[in-house]
């Protein structure tokens, strides 16, 4: 899978809107960068400070086993780049979470 930062993304968007070369342009935002959800449940749960076991199902009918988005053409048009790394927006995530939701 590819995640990417609502900051990112944001800053995406004012990007596009600003820039006059990416008028009428289909542009991927994405990070560009692979994290398999054992990776991403591995770093909530070391974010989070738990060792629970994880229990794999089979895939669901339609999912998809890859991807990665392409920004190749989001880099030429407006120097597009991430700001915050998959770690520190998991970080961020977690301790919103826990700051802010009732258990």
């Amino acid at each position: 899978r590819d995640f990417i930062h609502v900051y990112d993304t944001v800053e995406a968007a004012i990007n596009i809107y600003n820039s006059k070369n990416t008028r009428g342009k289909i542009i991927n935002i994405a990070s560009g960068e692979e994290i398999t959800m054992t990776e991403l449940v591995n770093t909530i749960k070391k974010e989070m400070k738990i060792n629970n076991e994880v229990i794999y199902k089979e895939p669901r009918l339609g999912d998809l086993r890859r991807l990665v988005g392409g920004v190749s053409m989001a880099k030429e048009l407006f120097g597009f780049k991430t700001n915050v790394s998959f770690s520190e927006g998991i970080s961020q995530t977690v301790k919103w979470y826990m700051e802010n939701i009732e258990r």
